[in-house]
């Protein structure tokens, strides 16, 4: 990435100019098929174009213009190439870009309503196969563009958009499904402080490739296996969330074949590695490249990373590049990691302390003869740790009764702050 870059459309053109002709996102059909690409140029280019065409559409919206600030703009595409280009020229329009997935067949229209609602968008993207249900339920007064008819001839009328770090560049919807959508504002600023902690705490550089099938409407689809590769100027093979969930083998054969360094997933992907793929279909799998195995976005279990390392070891992985981490949308997406240069640290700690707000370390000799089955002291939770923050974030351990600081090995809220 370029240093003096302040806004992530900064680094888009610094790449398309500096690694225009590197391969950027390769789209994996089924997990295996190599469907579509995009270099870095390519994706510059139509960045460019579709957002003069967001920004036309913009314009003939009188709530975005009245209110004189950044419009939005729903993103309900497929996963894939078209959701790259969208929401790239979401940010290369200055417009903001909210990712929510597209309606489903027979889906009523309350969840997009609520967005619409909540976020005021003022435009809808969608692509071929998502334009009809979305023009379905985005209703009277809406925009709605289809990703898939770019004019690449209107690249020429791009201009750089009037923003600075404090632009939001999208926003964040968590916990739709379970009550009132809730938007976490993201800034270009925040983007930029957070790609480059993610970048430091693995250990990024331009020899990095990423490999993944997270979903992008979601933080660690986005931020971490999009954005960071962008943020890098580095290549990303990306398939779709049903090709691994129908294909768990599918992810670890991409991984293998493309060398990538950087891959991972909550902690149910490693366990579906390990129970849905077979001797058979392991054979020939070489995860020598696999240097950062990121587990996050659910508990991280103890047992689970365990057994990956040792069933996987004789396929070439290093149980050091297992990575137990600790994000929220909130703070954009990455809080903690561990060090890259050890094994996780895992502790038994006292399951009924802890339930009472203390950490105790398990004593030794409660373990009963078969402990290693057991996986540890009789009455013990085996805790993963996921590291430490960044430099630049602060983490607290507060009681939420009085908002005072609690001491070491005391249970309570865990409160961050950072840019």
């Amino acid at each position: 990435m370029t240093t003096s870059a302040k806004t992530i459309v900064d680094i888009g053109v610094a790449n398309a100019a500096r690694v225009g002709d590197r391969p950027f996102l390769l789209w994996l059909d089924n997990g295996k098929v190599e469907s579509r690409s995009l270099t870095f140029s390519e994706l510059d280019r139509a960045s460019r174009a579709f957002a003069v065409q967001l920004l036309d559409a913009a314009c003939t919206q009188a709530r975005a213009s009245e209110e004189g600030r950044q419009p939005l703009a729903l993103i309900m595409t497929r996963h894939g190439l078209e959701f790259a280009i969208a929401f790239f020229a979401c940010l290369y329009a200055g417009v903001v870009a909210v990712p929510a997935y597209p309606p489903k067949k027979g889906e009523s229209g309350d969840r997009l309503h609520a967005l619409i609602a909540d976020s005021q968008a003022v435009i809808a993207i969608a692509d071929r196969t998502t334009i009809e249900s979305v023009k379905a339920a985005a209703g009277i007064g809406m925009a709605v563009l289809s990703v898939d008819e770019v004019r690449e001839d209107l690249a020429s009328r791009w201009e750089h958009p009037p923003i600075d770090p404090e632009s939001t560049a999208f926003i964040q919807y968590t916990s739709g499904s379970t009550g009132a959508p809730k938007g976490v504002v993201v800034t270009h600023g925040n983007l930029m402080s957070n790609q480059s902690a993610i970048s430091l705490a693995m250990n990024h550089d331009e020899r990095t490739i990423f490999a993944g099938w997270l979903p992008l409407f979601h933080d660690m689809g986005l931020v971490g296996n999009l954005l960071n590769p962008f943020y890098l100027g580095v290549r990303c093979v990306l398939m779709s969330p049903l090709s691994f969930i129908v294909n768990p083998i599918r992810w670890l054969e991409a991984i293998s074949k493309y060398r990538a360094t950087t891959s991972g997933g909550p902690n149910f992907a490693y366990e579906l590695c390990l129970s849905r793929t077979t001797p058979e279909q392991r054979m020939g799998l070489d995860l020598s490249s696999w240097k950062v195995a990121f587990n996050g976005a659910e508990p991280v279990r103890a047992s689970t990373i365990e057994r990956f390392a040792e069933e996987f070891a004789p396929h070439g992985f290093d149980r050091k590049a297992i990575f137990p981490c600790y994000g929220m949308a909130e703070a954009t997406l990455f809080v903690a990691g561990p060090d890259m240069d050890a094994p996780p640290t895992i502790l038994d700690v006292n399951q009924e302390r802890l339930a009472k707000g203390t950490v105790e370390i398990a004593e030794p000799h409660t373990r009963p003869t078969r402990a290693k089955a057991a996986g540890g002291p009789v009455g013990s939770l085996r805790l993963v740790s996921c590291g430490a923050p960044s430099d630049e974030t602060i983490v607290r351990i507060i009681d939420p009764s009085n908002a005072q600081l609690l001491d070491s090995g005391q249970v309570g809220e865990i409160w961050i702050s950072g840019p």
